[in-house]
C-alpha cells in the first residue's frame, strides 16, 4: 500500500516539488511558545493522549490485549477488528499530524520527503528494546531510551558531516587519533559514547 501511495503522489505531483505554501503555514514549524518549538509542544500534547489512552482506558487494555495474543483477546470477548481499526486510525493521524510539520519545515509539499521515517521509526523501537511480538507492558524508559538513541545517531552524523570536515583530515568519534573538533562535536561525540 505504501508503494501504491507514493507512486499515487509521484504521478500527481509529476515528480516536482509543490511550492506556493503560505508564509503563516510554514511558520508553524520555526514557531516559540515560551521558548519551545511549537512542533515540540504537538509532539508532546500527541505523546500524552497516547499515554492517557493506553494507560488509563478501556481502549488502552484492549489494544495491549490485541497486541499480546490476539486469540486470547478473540476468546476474551474484544471485538478485534474494532480494537485494530482503531489503532490503526489513531497511527494514521499521528502520521498526519507529523507529515503536516514536516511540510511546514520544508515549505513545500515533495512526494518523496519522509520515504525514510518508517524505517526510523522502527529503529528506535528497536533500540529502545521494545518487542515486535507483542503489546508487553515494558517500561517507558526503553521507549524514550531508543528514541535518545535514534536522535543521537543522527545529531552524531550531522555533527560528522558539518563540524568534523572529514575532507580536512579529521576522523570520526570513534578513532582515538582524531584531532579535536568544534564544541557541537565533541557534544555529539559525547552523546554517542553515552547512549551507544
Amino acid at each position: 500500500m505504501m508503494s501504491i501511495v507514493s507512486g499515487l503522489a509521484l504521478s500527481l505531483s509529476g515528480g516536482v516539488a509543490v511550492t506556493g505554501v503560505p508564509a503563516s503555514f510554514s511558520d508553524l514549524a520555526y514557531e516559540l511558545v515560551l521558548g519551545i518549538p511549537v512542533p515540540v509542544i504537538i509532539a508532546l500534547a500527541v505523546l500524552l493522549i497516547a499515554f492517557l489512552v493506553l494507560q488509563y482506558t478501556l481502549l488502552g487494555r484492549r489494544i495491549y490485549a490485541v497486541g499480546g495474543n490476539e486469540e486470547a483477546a478473540r476468546l476474551s470477548g474484544i471485538q478485534i477488528g474494532t480494537v485494530k481499526v482503531v489503532a490503526y486510525v489513531f497511527s494514521g493521524m499521528c502520521a498526519a499530524v507529523g507529515s503536516i510539520i514536516l511540510t511546514a519545515r520544508v515549505a513545500s509539499g515533495q512526494p518523496s520527503l519522509g520515504t525514510t521515517l518508517p524505517l526510523e521509526s522502527v529503529a528506535a523501537v528497536v533500540l529502545g528494546g521494545i518487542s515486535l511480538f507483542g503489546g508487553s507492558r515494558l517500561r517507558r524508559r526503553r521507549r524514550v531510551r531508543g528514541a535518545v538513541r535514534q536522535h543521537s545517531l543522527k545529531w552524531s552524523e550531522f555533527a560528522e558531516r558539518f563540524f568534523l570536515h572529514a575532507d580536512d583530515g579529521h576522523r570520526g568519534c570513534t578513532d582515538p587519533g582524531r584531532r579535536a573538533g568544534s564544541g557541537l562535536h565533541r557534544l555529539a561525540c559525547g552523546w554517542e559514547r553515552l547512549m551507544l
